[in-house]
């Protein structure tokens, strides 16, 4: 199912679940309905996750250039004895294999899923993003070289902690940078946002964030919406 998690229930029921019959098998790439049952497939079909850990676009434009995405593979149910082989092969036909796959849980994949996009890649870091331009504009520092240090050089420092981990990139910036962001990033992260940060997963883990995602859905998105639109005036996003 490459399909947005909100609607996957409604789909599953009237789309897919009058159509699955024994020995079929049930394909996902994230787990988050299986994890938090808004999906409920019956014990005489095998259910399997392959889950590449990058865009579609550049899953696709790896395997084009003879490269593969890393991902995590997972059975949920193995009605035929042979799910394991399935969710491996659909790996390998995606390009998985080439640059390595992990095993895993359903409920790992979706838990970590989950928490990295909420508390790191996307709700921390923009967050973050936003709070150092506003913290630099509010002191009468210019929009635009804000802008340019906070936003534009995240790329940068994202590619050098890709190539080679965190402690890579301590190494390829200059000591002033290194010593500043050592002493200093503790102070930006500290009890209070990794006390945040658990708080956080534990939502996700009693299914309090699967529960409040799709009441959204079905209301809607109107607090989406709103989110959106605060969004697109935002300072930062005027630059």
């Amino acid at each position: 199912m490459l399909i947005p998690d909100e609607v996957h229930g409604e789909v599953y029921l009237h789309d897919i679940k009058p159509h699955l019959s024994a020995g079929k098998t049930l394909s996902f790439s994230h787990g988050f309905s299986i994890t938090f049952g808004f999906i409920r497939p019956p014990k005489d079909v095998d259910v399997i996750l392959i889950s590449p850990k990058a865009p579609g676009k550049m899953v696709r434009g790896l395997f084009l250039d003879g490269k593969g995405a890393e991902g995590v593979f997972s059975v949920w149910q193995d009605y035929s004895g042979k799910a394991g082989k399935k969710a491996l092969a659909f790996a390998k036909a995606i390009g998985l294999t080439r640059s390595g796959i992990s095993g895993c849980t359903f409920g790992e994949e979706t838990h970590i899923n989950l928490f990295a996009e909420q508390a790191v890649l996307c709700g921390g870091l923009s967050e973050l993003v936003n709070a150092g331009f506003e913290t630099l504009v509010d002191e009468g520092y210019p929009p635009k070289l804000a802008y340019v240090e906070v936003v534009k050089q995240i790329k940068l420092l994202a590619d050098l902690i890709h190539e080679g981990g965190v402690e890579y990139m301590w190494s390829e910036i200059s000591n002033t940078a290194e010593y500043g962001g050592r002493t200093r990033g503790p102070r930006v992260i500290g009890r209070a946002s990794r006390k945040e940060m658990k708080r956080i997963l534990a939502e996700i883990r009693n299914g309090k964030f699967a529960r409040e995602w799709v009441a959204e859905h079905k209301s809607g998105l109107k607090r989406l919406k709103g989110l959106r639109a605060k969004g697109v005036s935002a300072r930062g996003e005027l630059m």
